[in-house]
C-alpha cells in the first residue's frame, strides 16, 4: 500500500530531490511525496501550471513578444513561479522557446484531460 503526504520540511524535500536525481527522473516543484514501505517511491506536484499560447499568423514578432511579456506578468501576478508551455514542433515559436527562457523537457508527451 502507498501513502501520499505533503512535503512537510526542508529535510523531506531534500531527500525527495536526491531520490529523484538518483532515479534520473522526477517532477518539478514537488508538493507531495509517495511512500511505500517507509521509502520514498514517487512524488506529485500541484505547483506546475500549464500555460497555453496562440496567435494568428497575421501577427508580427512584436505582437508575439508583447503577448509573452503580458502572459509572464499575469503569471507573476497570480503568483505562478514556474509553468509548462506546450509547443508544437511545427509552430513558428518552437525554435524560440529556449531563447525565451524555457528549457526543453526531453522524452515526454503531453496529455490533456478536461
Amino acid at each position: 500500500m502507498i501513502e501520499i503526504s505533503p512535503i512537510e520540511n526542508e529535510d523531506m524535500h531534500k531527500e525527495l530531490i536526491d531520490a529523484m536525481k538518483n532515479a534520473d527522473d522526477g517532477v518539478d516543484n514537488p508538493t507531495h511525496v509517495i511512500i511505500k514501505e517507509g521509502s520514498m517511491v514517487g512524488a506529485l506536484s500541484f505547483n506546475n501550471v500549464c500555460l497555453q499560447f496562440w496567435m494568428d499568423t497575421s501577427c508580427t514578432p512584436r505582437d508575439s513578444s508583447t503577448a509573452f511579456i503580458c502572459m509572464n506578468a499575469l503569471a507573476k501576478d497570480r503568483r505562478i513561479a514556474g509553468h509548462v508551455m506546450p509547443c508544437r514542433k511545427d509552430s513558428p515559436y518552437y525554435g524560440l522557446m529556449e531563447k525565451l527562457g524555457y528549457r526543453k523537457v526531453e522524452n515526454v508527451d503531453l496529455f490533456y484531460k478536461d
